[in-house]
Order: structure tokens, then sequence, then C-alpha cells
């Protein structure tokens, strides 16, 4: 019966190679001209177009198109020449988790200027929780187009 089992393990094998085979089409696809280190921006200028065999299913893991780089940046080392899965990449964060930000109160007309600490990255328009690193509290600052934070009173 084992050697049934086994036999049986090695055709599954071969047809699903075999299917995975015939059903991959040629794809150009865009690839760094250069390696590009985990947090950096990403623009269309640093990419190429290469060939590729790529089946269907993994076609749907992968940056097919250069305008998927709007926008984004690497969250992981990328190679030159070779395909980038979407994992790598995410969205550029206008905002980092830990460092230092320039944040401003606005109460009744009354603006105050501080620093906040964001709890993660924050990209603009998002609502981020932050750290005062003064008195400790934690608030919830929205994140603006300028990279700055705003806090508003509730």
């Amino acid at each position: 019966m084992r050697g049934f089992g086994s036999v049986v393990m090695r055709a599954m094998a071969v047809l699903l190679f075999s299917i995975s085979r015939a059903s991959a089409e040629a794809l150009l696809l865009p690839v760094p001209s250069h390696s590009i280190g985990s947090g950096e921006a990403v623009t269309s200028d640093e990419f190429v177009q290469k060939a590729f065999e790529v089946s269907a299913m993994a076609k749907a893991n992968y940056l097919t198109t250069n305008d998927q780089l709007r926008g984004m940046q690497s969250s992981q080392f990328l190679v030159a020449g070779k395909p980038v899965p979407l994992a790598a990449l995410q969205k550029a964060a206008d905002v980092r988790k830990g460092k230092n930000t320039a944040a401003i109160f606005v109460a009744d007309g009354i603006q105050i200027q501080g620093v906040l600490v964001p709890q993660s990255d924050g990209s603009a328009g998002e609502t981020l929780h932050c750290k005062n690193p003064q008195t400790g509290l934690i608030v919830d600052a929205l994140v603006r187009a300028d990279g700055n934070l705003e806090v508003t009173a509730k």
C-alpha cells in the first residue's frame, strides 16, 4: 500500500507541473534596474521591463505594471532584475512609527505646536494613536499631507 501512495503522489506532482507549465505565459514584468533597499521610495524610473514565463496563479502575486508603483515604497530588499512580489511593496508613509513628529493642537481657533510620537506608520488622511513624549499620554492625531500631525479638541 505504501508503494501505491508514493506512485500516486509522483503522478500528481508530474500532472501539476505539466498543468502549470502549460498555463504559463510569457509576460513583460517590471523589475528593478538596480537593487533597492527596504524602506526606500520606488518610482517607475527605477524599473525596466523583462520577459518571464509566469503562470496565471503566480501573476496575481507579482508587480505587473508600473502603475502599481505610484505612492509605494519597498518593504524588503528588491534585487535588480528579479520580479517583485506585491508583498515587497507598501504604501509610502508620511509619518513613521517611533519618530518624533511635529504636531499641531487646534481648539477654538487656538493652535499649539508640539511633538508627538506615532505608534504606527501612517499616510495622509489616516488617524493614528500617538504618544506625547512629555506626558506619556496617548492621543489620536490626523496625518496631514505635509507630514505633520493634527490633534483637534473633542
